[in-house]
């Protein structure tokens, strides 16, 4: 047992060493799912205030050195907060995002959940990369109601008539280790 975990270390070391990454041997180098948290604070007032939160679900259309992909998930946040921020990439190699921005907007306006698909790019590999989304978030809709079959046709026309999607850009710059 002692041996098996020597070789494995070694095997990482080297993996490492040739700029690889960390990685177990005979995994896929991207795996086609990943996932993402992005987070959006604010430390005036003296604390830190979460603005703005996403978990998205990226899966990947090739497992090739290509970084196109399908985003999917849910935001969480004020209108006009959401789609910023750094991001978290959970799943493959770690991703560190830096920056820091100041925005001015109003600390009081409601928070929404919205679902969010979007097509996007993000660059492979080792360190520097950038990424790119386009997608929509969408707003708005009635609550349904299962009553009977003509009220709720009419309750999901009226909902479905009531949607509003915003389109969203996001573009980035991380570090991958």
């Amino acid at each position: 047992m002692r041996n098996i975990s020597l070789a494995l270390l070694l095997s990482f070391a080297a993996s490492a060493q040739a700029a690889e990454g960390l990685r177990l041997p005979g995994l896929e180098e991207t795996p086609r799912w990943q996932a993402r948290v992005q987070l959006l604070s604010s430390d005036e007032l003296s604390g830190t205030r979460l603005l703005s939160a996403s978990l998205l679900g990226d899966y990947y259309l090739s497992t090739r050195s290509h970084g196109l992909r399908l985003s999917g998930g849910l935001m969480s946040g004020p209108m006009s907060l959401l789609g910023s921020g750094a991001g978290l990439a959970l799943g493959g190699p770690q991703a560190i995002s830096l920056g820091q921005r100041s925005l001015a907007g109003s600390t009081n306006e409601s928070a929404l959940h919205q679902p969010y698909v979007g097509i996007g790019y993000s660059s492979q590999g080792l360190g520097w990369g950038f990424s790119a989304d386009l997608g929509v978030a969408m707003r708005g809709g009635a609550g349904l109601s299962l009553r009977n079959s003509d009220a709720f046709a009419q309750s999901l026309d009226q909902s479905l008539r009531s949607l509003q999607f915003t389109p969203l850009v996001q573009m980035g710059l991380f570090y991958r280790f």
